[in-house]
This record gives structure tokens, C-alpha cells and sequence, in this order.
């Protein structure tokens, strides 16, 4: 059974792209990811960033890729996820970014993987989950209706995806970067699902 991405779905890019554009996307990752193997094979160095590559961290983001080719299809079959195709454009994405990363400051995954992949994460997983005690944004507004719960986790899903790529490479730079790129990410974050989130009740 395919996914099928409708016009009218929400999913991490603002503007809708269609079934097309995930194609694309997927194709992308994998040209991302053959390139950072070859890039791995002839130890390539970038001036004055010197990637610090692996095999275990390439083996890593491939399996990455797999999961986001088949997980979506096996939850839409199996379970009847009604938002699998979204997921799968989600999931791409945050593939995407991470290749990129690895194609061209690998180095930033040594340290601060745990971070911003933890980050970037929570950030798709919360857009799915239903309402519940542990991950989302958890406020009286979200907690009392499932749709501002599902509006507000979704934007905080188009935050904490960059929020987690900017840390790794706020790595790369002194420290003070890094704290800065955290607090602002975080300041930001719950800014915008507030005002959200009451935007939403007022409306209703």
C-alpha cells in the first residue's frame, strides 16, 4: 500500500509538497549518503575542518534511512496510522538534515549527537504522539483539545528539528555558541507554542 501524501496534510515543511516531493527527498538521502561514504573512503579534508568520520556513524545514519523508508508504510498497514505518509515526509527531513551535516561537518556528531539528535527527536516524535503524560507540549490549552494539541506540537516540531541540527554545528564553535544557540532555541520554543496555544482558545 502506498503512502499517499494529500494536499491539506500537516507535516513539518510549512508548504505542502505532495507525494512527488517526498520521492525526491528519499532520493536525496540516499545521493547524501553515498556521497558521505565516498567521502569516507578517500578521507577527504575540508581546509581547515578536518571531518572526523566513521564507519559505525555511517552504518548508523543508513539504518536511519531504512527506518524512515519502512516505518511509516509498516504503522499505516499494521496499525492503521492515519498520519503515516506525514510521518514519512517528517522523518525524511530530519534525514536530510543530519546527511547534510555528515556530508560536510561530520565532526559535529563526536559530541553533541546526544543533544541535538535528542532534540530533533522529541521534537517529530511529539507531532505524533497523542495526548499523554511524558513528551509534547504539555499546556492547559494542548491538554484540552486534541486539536491544539496536535497544532501546537507541530510547530514546535518545525522548531526543535533545526534547533537540534543548529546545536551540532554551534559545536564547532566556542563554547559560548553553544549555550547561546540553547537558550534562545529554548526561550524561542516555549514563546511560540504559548502564544499558540492561546491564540488556538481564543479562537475557540
Amino acid at each position: 500500500m502506498k503512502l499517499i501524501l494529500e494536499k491539506g496534510m500537516g507535516t513539518m515543511l510549512i508548504n505542502y509538497t505532495g507525494t512527488k516531493g517526498l520521492r525526491i527527498l528519499r532520493l536525496l538521502n540516499a545521493g547524501l549518503l553515498i556521497l558521505a561514504g565516498g567521502l569516507q573512503l578517500v578521507r577527504v579534508r575540508w581546509g581547515v575542518i578536518q571531518p572526523d568520520r566513521s564507519w559505525q556513524l555511517f552504518l548508523g545514519m543508513v539504518i536511519l534511512y531504512g527506518v524512515s523508508l519502512g516505518l511509516p508504510g509498516i504503522l499505516h498497514r499494521h496499525f492503521g496510522m492515519r498520519r503515516a505518509p506525514e510521518l514519512a515526509m517528517d522523518l525524511s527531513l530530519g534525514i536530510s538534515l543530519y546527511s547534510l551535516l555528515l556530508v560536510l561537518t561530520p565532526q559535529a556528531f563526536v559530541r553533541q549527537l546526544p543533544v541535538g539528535g535528542l532534540i530533533t527527536a522529541l521534537g517529530i516524535l511529539g507531532a505524533y504522539m497523542p495526548r499523554n503524560s511524558w513528551i509534547g507540549i504539555r499546556l492547559p490549552g494542548t491538554l484540552n483539545s486534541p486539536q491544539r494539541w496536535r497544532q501546537t506540537n507541530q510547530l514546535a516540531e518545525r522548531i526543535m528539528v533545526p534547533w537540534g541540527g543548529l546545536l551540532m554545528v554551534a559545536e564547532l564553535l566556542p563554547p559560548v555558541w553553544f549555550v547561546g544557540v540553547l537558550i534562545v532555541g529554548g526561550i524561542g520554543l516555549v514563546m511560540a507554542t504559548v502564544w499558540s496555544s492561546e491564540k488556538a482558545s481564543q479562537l475557540h
